[in-house]
């Protein structure tokens, strides 16, 4: 036997025994019965806590859901709002733009490109104007000219932006 078991017997088990009457296998059984139903205690309490935790959690998620598709439907309606609002130029088809390098320059200029076929369909123009956006933004130009340039709205062209960097 160990010193540290010896100090336990002698301090607590003896004492308890004298105390109670009882044997010291039925005061150890106790105490290890008094342990095991704390420990049981314990488990539960943590069990409850965390299925506390799992319902709030389940609660956010939840909100974070309904935030999301709120904002995705307050988006549209901004664009839609956006379209109706500001005058897009429909008569004709927004030019193609290239970068073309200044052989005297380390700074890159932009220059049209003659529209393709007038009757191309809108998917096609939309895609065009995306791309020319892309890469308007990929070269350093501002949010205001490449508006200008591809004819988009504020809010398309923010959201490219937000996406090149």
């Amino acid at each position: 036997m160990s010193i540290n078991s010896l100090n336990i017997k002698a301090n607590i088990i003896e004492p308890l025994v004298i105390w109670s009457g009882f044997p010291e296998d039925t005061i150890l059984s106790l105490l290890w019965g008094g342990l095991s139903l704390l420990l049981c205690l314990a488990l539960y309490t943590m069990h409850r806590h965390s299925m506390h935790l799992k319902g709030q959690i389940q609660r956010l998620q939840n909100d974070h859901r309904v935030a999301n598709s709120s904002l995705i439907g307050m988006g549209q309606q901004i664009l839609a709002l956006e379209k109706r609002l500001l005058p897009t130029p429909s008569s004709f088809e927004k030019p193609k733009l290239t970068v073309v390098e200044n052989p005297s320059s380390q700074h890159a200029r932009y220059t049209n490109i003659s529209p393709s076929d007038t009757h191309t369909n809108t998917a096609n123009n939309a895609d065009n104007a995306y791309e020319t956006s892309r890469q308007l933004f990929a070269q350093g130009a501002e949010i205001e000219e490449v508006i200008k340039r591809s004819g988009l709205s504020y809010s398309e062209v923010s959201l490219i932006k937000s996406l090149v960097k």
